[in-house]
């Protein structure tokens, strides 16, 4: 799976994440608003019975009132009309009275009625034992009841001295005053309640919003529906609005990361893939119109073509030399070209492959970076352009000359403390250079190419192999020989695994040829240390050149 593909695949799982993050916060709103919406209808049902009991409040004091009075109790002991039509009749067809009254004796024989219209109303009830069963220890009472087909609401107290307390009297009868459950009644009591009322038959259907309360008679079976439509709308509404702006932000995020994504992989990963393919087939073939852009990957693929070209290049003059030589001269140079061989090898090795390795580094950086969404930054761009301008100028050299681009123009001393600007930046290691006095003094030209290539063999096994965060270098004069140490930590063997390539083989024959020895193992624990000591002899002589 090419790096494009793998960043779409990974895209696509967080787009698919935030997708269910919105839905989860659509469901978790959606399922409060549900429960909001039935604590509202709990609410709106409680309220109903308030007002119905806050609307029947006044005739109930007044039924009160009226009953425990001694004026009654003398009514009761001796009826007089006129005197109830006066007194007991002032309740009834008042605006904050009745619609009917009702005065029976004990037993529930009616003594006195009248209703608004002044006429004799039927009694509320049907049976007088059914009444004196529902008020047996009950001095106040109301009940509903149907008079006429028409719901009727009673109100009811028993008549006793106020001279005492009920318990301590003895009922002389009782007072009932009736309320008519007209439209003008619901009305009130819908403004109250806040919702529309009605009454409708038992059984009927139930509109949609609407809180339904059954009445209940003296015996306690369902008379009529007491229907209350609440309006959730303003509940509604906010839903609605919540699910549609929740809605729009979804979709415009997942449309700005989709052009994130988008702009991601056509400015960014496109071009680094095109440079990964390019450096592992070691062709410039997939770079394609790359080469022509003016962006930075643009200047890093010509780059890396070039290189290539270079390597190339090398690859044929090489081998147009060995294919134009007759079979005597390669007889005689058989052992010339070995060194030779051996030579470019090496050189080729620690010199252009180390700029090639680390430029890999760099972009494996970049690309796994740019995976997360994050864009290359500029002085890593410049980095791996730096490298590879080493690794061709390192090419050129080596088809000139054969020698490093840092010992151009410069000394051993300089080119090392390049090479430990070079750990302490793209390394990220804390590296120490130590150079004793004099330690340096008086080396061929040859020799301090040969010790440039051993210290950057050493630098770059450490950054491929062992990873360290503190690194070492030291140079000094012991006994006629010239001491190189290096030592560095790491996170893993780096011995064992650098075994496996050229570079522990190129440093023991450089070191060789130079007439010295070299120890290279761990140093205790996850160091690692090489030890290499060198007579001066062979590194102030000029050693004979290679005959080519």
């Amino acid at each position: 799976m090419n790096l494009l593909a793998r960043f779409t695949a990974l895209f696509a799982v967080l787009l698919t994440a935030l997708g269910a993050v919105f839905w989860l916060s659509h469901h978790n709103a959606s399922d409060a608003a549900d429960a909001a919406l039935q604590e509202s209808r709990r609410e709106r049902q409680q309220r109903l019975h308030a007002a119905i009991a806050l609307q029947g409040r006044g005739l109930e004091s007044m039924v009160s009132s009226y009953a425990w009075w001694n004026d009654m109790v003398k009514f009761m002991e001796k009826p007089d009309a006129a005197w109830a039509s006066k007194t007991v009749d002032n309740i009834v067809g008042i605006p904050s009275g009745g619609d009917a009254v009702w005065v029976v004796d004990p037993n529930f024989q009616l003594v006195h009625t009248i209703d608004s219209n002044f006429a004799r109303s039927p009694l509320p009830f049907a049976q007088p034992a059914q009444m004196q069963q529902f008020t047996t220890a009950r001095f106040t009472f109301n009940y509903f009841t149907l008079i006429d087909g028409k719901l009727w609401q009673i109100y009811g107290a028993a008549i006793q001295s106020a001279d005492f307390w009920r318990h301590e009297t003895p009922v002389r009868g009782y007072l009932l005053l009736g309320k008519q459950w007209d439209d003008a009644w619901l009305a009130q009591l819908g403004t109250i309640a806040g919702a529309r009322v009605s009454l409708d038959p038992l059984g009927s259907a139930l509109a949609s919003d609407t809180q339904r309360t059954t009445l209940r008679g003296l015996d306690d079976q369902p008379i009529i529906e007491l229907d209350a439509q609440f309006s959730f709308q303003v509940v509604r509404d906010s839903l609605r609005t919540f699910s549609y702006q929740l809605g729009l932000i979804a979709a415009a995020t997942l449309v700005a990361f989709a052009a994130i994504g988008l702009v991601l992989g056509l400015i960014v990963l496109r071009p680094l893939g095109r440079i990964t393919r390019s450096l592992e087939s070691r062709t410039p073939t997939p770079l394609g119109p790359l080469v022509r852009s003016r962006t930075e990957f643009g200047e890093i693929a010509r780059l890396v073509a070039g290189q290539l070209r270079w390597g190339r290049m090398l690859e044929d003059e090489m081998k147009r030399q060995i294919e134009s030589a007759d079979p005597a001269r390669i007889r005689r140079d058989a052992e010339s070209n070995e060194a030779l061989r051996l030579r470019l090898s090496s050189d080729i090795h620690d010199g252009p492959i180390q700029s090639i390795y680390a430029a890999g580094l760099q972009l494996a950086a970049i690309q796994a970076a740019a995976e997360q969404g994050a864009a290359p930054r500029p002085e890593h761009v410049g980095t791996i352009n730096g490298m590879l301008q080493q690794a061709s100028s390192d090419l050129r050299n080596l088809i000139l000359d054969l020698e490093p681009d840092e010992l151009r123009e410069r000394d051993l001393e300089t080119a090392l403390e390049r090479l430990e600007r070079h750990m302490t930046q793209a390394g990220r290691c804390k590296f120490e250079l130590k150079i004793a006095d004099s330690a340096l003094d008086g080396l061929t030209r040859a020799a301090q190419t040969e010790l440039y290539f051993i210290c950057r063999e050493l630098s770059s096994n450490a950054l491929r192999h062992a990873r360290p965060n503190t690194a070492s270098l030291s140079l000094a004069l012991a006994d006629g020989f010239l001491r190189l140490d290096w030592r560095n930590n790491g996170v893993s063997p780096q011995a064992a695994l650098a075994r496996a390539g050229n570079g522990l083989r190129n440093i023991e024959r450089r070191v060789a040829d130079l007439g010295g020895t070299a120890q290279l193992g761990p140093d205790g624990g996850e160091g690692w240390r090489a030890v290499c000591e060198i007579p001066l002899t062979s590194l102030t002589v000029a050693a004979p050149t290679l005959q080519t």
